[in-house]
């Protein structure tokens, strides 16, 4: 939402005239944020960007277990073939080998996936990724 007061100079829309819990700084008329608004913002930008990717894995009624340390694995095992990614398309650019790149390209998707799911998933999206048992 914009704030009515909006000026003709900041034509695109700048964070400080969101509107929100903010603090006033009277000395130069601007709004500041603290740092778990921002993050909820992003937070809530990022699931908008891949509610398709995250609708996948939180669809559905059914129980789930969950444990905390599903997610830490989930970011773990994301990180690492987001590495695989990266070598192989060095490995496979080094050598000229062009047929690299279909790896590298399953590795990514494999690693956007779980570092999706490990960082803005609920609950439940980090469960039906390991499976509800």
């Amino acid at each position: 939402m914009l704030n009515a007061t909006n000026s003709a100079t900041n034509a695109f829309c700048p964070i400080d005239t969101l509107i929100f819990d903010t603090k006033q700084n009277y000395l130069t008329g601007r709004m500041t944020l603290e740092r778990e608004q921002i993050e909820a913002i992003v937070k809530q930008l990022l699931r908008k960007i891949f509610s398709p990717l995250l609708s996948i894995f939180e669809a559905g009624d059914n129980p789930y277990n969950y444990k905390k340390s599903q997610r830490t694995i989930l970011l773990i095992i994301g990180a690492i073939f987001l590495i695989l990614s990266i070598l192989v398309t060095i490995a496979g650019a080094a050598t000229g080998e062009y047929g690299a790149m279909f790896p590298s390209i399953i590795f990514l998707a494999v690693s956007v996936t779980c570092l999706v799911i490990g960082f803005l998933g609920t609950e439940r999206a980090v469960a039906k990724i390991w499976g509800n048992k």
